[in-house]
């Protein structure tokens, strides 16, 4: 517990009169930074984003053990949720809430990449998932729902370009739907989005 960067620590007899102690570390999935800064429609901006010192690594089990000052994790993103009661900075023994879903969220976030959605910032919040990407484009779906969203997602691929710039939100929060809304334009919504439009 006084060194919560350490994932284990093995302690075996090398001869009779020693022993050794062998320190695994824990490896930095990404940044968990509360929700005090989680990005919203009306605050995205990477000006107001939590600075490194007010944010925890976490590991592949959602344990938040160290301030993200050193360092990089394995994904350059930032995890904006809450611990309900509990303020921040969270103590460092506690597993992040949605511990369980990150993996799915994380992959979520990396295929987004392959139609041009470089995600810089996931909220939770409510249930639901806000992706951010780096040119401020918000996609929206229900957490657990990876799958489905992204398949609908993808089947849209050719008339929703993703990294143009263009696009404020994609909201993929209910069944076989899809609503778009340009910047500057009107929601388009793309009903039955799972199979080709």
């Amino acid at each position: 517990s006084s060194y919560p960067s350490f994932a284990a620590v093995s302690i075996f007899r090398s001869g009779l009169t020693s022993i050794s102690v062998r320190v695994t570390p824990r490896t930095a999935v990404a940044r968990w930074c509360g929700d005090a800064y989680a990005p919203t429609p009306a605050h995205a901006s990477t000006t107001e984003r939590a600075t490194e010192s007010s944010c925890y690594f976490f590991d592949t089990n959602g344990f938040a053990f160290a301030t993200s000052t050193e360092g990089a994790p394995l994904n350059d993103m930032r995890l904006y949720e809450s611990f309900g009661a509990l303020q921040s900075p969270v103590p460092r023994d506690h597993i992040l809430p949605n511990a369980d879903a990150m993996p799915n969220v994380f992959k979520m976030a990396r295929e987004l990449s392959t139609m041009g959605a470089i995600i810089t910032d996931i909220y939770i919040h409510d249930g639901q998932v806000d992706l951010y990407a780096d040119d401020g484009t918000r996609i929206m779906y229900m957490l657990g729902k990876e799958t489905a969203a992204f398949t609908a997602l993808n089947s849209t691929r050719d008339s929703v370009e993703l990294g143009s710039g263009a696009i404020e939100y994609v909201d993929l929060r209910f069944d076989a739907k899809l609503y778009v809304k340009r910047k500057g334009a009107s929601v388009n919504r793309h009903a039955n989005a799972s199979a080709t439009p």
